[in-house]
């Protein structure tokens, strides 16, 4: 039980990441924990190594050969009221595990929302507990319509969508959002790029958006085709490029 004077509570003082777990086994783990480790020290907080992986080694006992989603939630830890954190913080560490099926890739109809990304914030590419544009831009996207929607930063170039990172092909390759656009520095992200299968060079434009295919990717549903109103049609053989380099990498973790 969380208790009531945790800062990841009442001040979302905190961070979190998701990872795909496959018949017991974690995919991209290293990757996951480096980012995890990272953000703890961004953010100010000590975490340590070992304390992660005992927690995830718990999940896995708990949950033998399973297929889902293991999430890892660190918070500031307790402290009295007020902004300031303790002189010594003590993180406090939160693990979750949602049973999955195997990724069933699908064209995610999508929207460009109203509410803005803020690429200049103090961690606009953690993944931090403070949640609330991303809900308010997804519930601009009607669910019975939309399946997501995307986000654009405070000078109009494209960031992200609300729940995945954002990929446009410009009919040679795929491009992504650079950090200093604000999105989040996603693992399959970094793993798309560093095996050459997207670029993240330079800034996109929204104009972008609407002449050529669109997908995203996250750690749960892999690369998704996205279709934006008035956009591009899918290209099964662009997406292919993106599933193949991640199967690739995730084989080999």
């Amino acid at each position: 039980m969380i208790p009531l004077d945790d800062r990841g509570f009442f001040l979302g003082d905190g961070f979190f990441d998701t990872m795909r777990v496959e018949e017991g086994r974690r995919l991209l783990d290293d990757l996951h924990l480096e980012r995890l480790l990272r953000t703890a020290s961004h953010l100010g907080l000590p975490l340590v190594e070992d304390a992660i992986l005992t927690h995830w080694d718990q999940v896995a006992a708990d949950h033998p050969g399973a297929t889902g989603s293991l999430r890892t939630t660190v918070t500031a830890g307790s402290a009295p009221r007020g902004l300031l954190r303790p002189e010594k913080p003590e993180p406090r560490i939160i693990t979750t595990f949602a049973a999955a099926g195997p990724r069933a890739p699908k064209t995610i109809r999508v929207k460009i929302a109203t509410v803005r990304k803020n690429e200049q914030g103090a961690a606009p590419n953690a993944k931090t507990l403070g949640y609330l544009d991303n809900i308010m831009a997804r519930r601009e996207a009607d669910p019975s319509v939309y399946g997501d929607a995307i986000m654009l930063n405070t000078k109009g170039e494209a960031c992200s969508t609300t729940m995945a990172n954002l990929y446009f092909f410009d009919g040679e390759r795929w491009r992504t959002p650079p950090l200093s656009s604000g999105p989040m520095a996603g693992v399959i992200r970094r793993v798309l790029i560093e095996g050459g299968a997207a670029t993240d060079d330079r800034p996109i434009s929204a104009e972008e958006l609407t002449s050529g295919p669109l997908a995203r990717t996250n750690s749960l549903v892999g690369a998704e085709p996205l279709h934006l109103d008035g956009g591009a049609e899918p290209d099964p053989a662009a997406i292919q490029i993106l599933t193949d380099a991640l199967g690739e990498a995730e084989s080999r973790s």
